[in-house]
């Protein structure tokens, strides 16, 4: 019988041991599951600031309105250049203002003017607020954007008109 007993509190000591053992590597892995999911919820929580502070910053953005008042409207009323601009060569018609000694527009103006006129199609749907919103994406979210509402919308615009909309928003906005 003492064989026995010896025999139980030798199981019984290798039994805690191994309860032991298995308890401290518990431990240990429920210790860095902690500090890994600290780390997760302080990155989250970081995102999450950003976005707020993005989300309560108005992007100022230049409305085409706004850039052709500011380049055309010492010459030309607001009615002369929102009116509609017919099938004829914007960039033909802007060399040709080009041309009056008062008149200093480079090419990279003439192309702004030209963008902030392809703009306007724009804000006959869209206020100031959408391209507020889209000065906050990256260019590949922007693409994206601009070409959804361009799918879902009812519009006469080819493909490229809309590109060449996004790349004028992008001039204009300095991008």
């Amino acid at each position: 019988m003492v064989e026995h007993t010896e025999k139980q509190n030798s199981r019984l000591s290798a039994f805690t041991l191994f309860v032991v053992l298995l308890n401290v590597v518990l431990v240990i892995f429920l210790a860095q599951m902690t500090v890994g999911v600290r780390r997760q919820v302080e990155t989250v929580r970081g995102q999450l600031v950003m976005i707020e502070e993005l989300s309560r910053r108005v992007v100022p953005v230049r409305s085409p309105g706004d850039y052709l008042s500011e380049r055309c409207g010492s010459c030309h009323s607001e009615r002369r250049y929102l009116g509609e601009h017919g099938t004829a060569n914007i960039h033909q018609l802007i060399d040709r203002m080009n041309a009056f000694p008062d008149a200093h527009i480079s090419v990279g103006e003439r192309d702004k003017i030209h963008g902030a006129l392809l703009m306007m199609k724009c804000q006959q749907c869209h206020g100031d607020e959408v391209f507020s919103q889209l000065a906050t994406l990256n260019k590949q979210e922007r693409k994206t954007t601009v070409l959804r509402m361009w799918e879902h919308a009812e519009t006469k615009l080819s493909r490229q008109e809309v590109m060449e909309i996004l790349k004028a928003y992008e001039q204009i906005q300095g991008f």
